[in-house]
């Protein structure tokens, strides 16, 4: 998993992802999203992220020699993003009704 963080400081692995998913894949443009230790959600939406993206992510491992996730390990980050969806809805839905308390 962290190989793919790499897209976050590299424009040009970036853009290759970019050019698989328009071109190979004929997708949207869709970058990975980077976690931030702060904010739990954050790490929810960088697996869905890679998720959505696995078949250009692995396209780009591949021309790359670079390894990657087995069928198990995909199937275990899909789970874990089926648990956490109903904790970012609430945590989404909290964050809209709450107000914020100046004091």
């Amino acid at each position: 998993m962290h190989k793919n963080f790499a897209f976050n400081h590299s424009q040009i692995a970036q853009t290759e992802l970019h050019k698989i998913q328009k071109e190979q894949l004929n997708q949207e443009c869709l970058s990975v999203i980077q976690e931030c230790s702060t904010r739990w959600n954050s790490t929810f939406y960088m697996l869905e992220r890679v998720i959505r993206i696995q078949d250009s992510l692995c396209l780009y491992a591949c021309k790359h020699n670079i390894s990657q996730l087995s069928p198990e390990e995909w199937l275990q980050l899909k789970k874990i993003v089926t648990i956490l969806q109903p904790f970012e809805e609430v945590t989404r839905n909290m964050v809209t009704i709450t107000p914020v308390s100046h004091q």
